[in-house]
């Protein structure tokens, strides 16, 4: 199993004041991550992108892989801590960053972590780019 994923997120969230802890050894990567979840695994998902402010940035593809539940992400304004159910979603299609050693230059991204509710299945019945509300 390879947790460095989920450690290099958290390392970049706590570095942030976003994690509390730890504990890269409760995903699986497999379909026992997806027993109580309202998605499936390896099932093709849009993940849609938010800037703080909460504006829609955009939407990307990808097929999810593992999920974490319950992670403290934040804390609210009385100190208490903040959960979330995270997934890990590869095969990601349209998600690009700024380049780490290249000003002004973007990269390709395959694979990341996403809240649940950030998060649509994709009907495979429909054609491409159509949803239903």
């Amino acid at each position: 199993m390879n947790n460095q994923p989920l450690c290099r997120l958290v390392t970049i969230l706590t570095s942030l004041d976003l994690f509390a802890t730890c504990d890269p050894t409760m995903a699986t990567y497999s379909p026992a991550d997806f027993e109580d979840s309202p998605f499936n695994y390896e099932q093709r998902v849009r993940v849609h992108l938010y800037s703080r402010e909460g504006f829609l940035l955009g939407t990307i593809l990808g097929t999810l892989a593992a999920r974490e539940p319950k992670v403290n992400v934040a804390r609210d304004p009385e100190g208490a801590p903040q959960y979330k159910t995270l997934y890990w979603v590869k095969d990601l299609e349209g998600y690009e960053r700024p380049h780490e050693d290249l000003p002004e230059t973007m990269e390709p991204v395959s694979e990341g972590w996403f809240a649940e509710q950030d998060i649509e299945p994709i009907d495979e019945r429909l054609p491409p780019h159509i949803t239903f509300n």
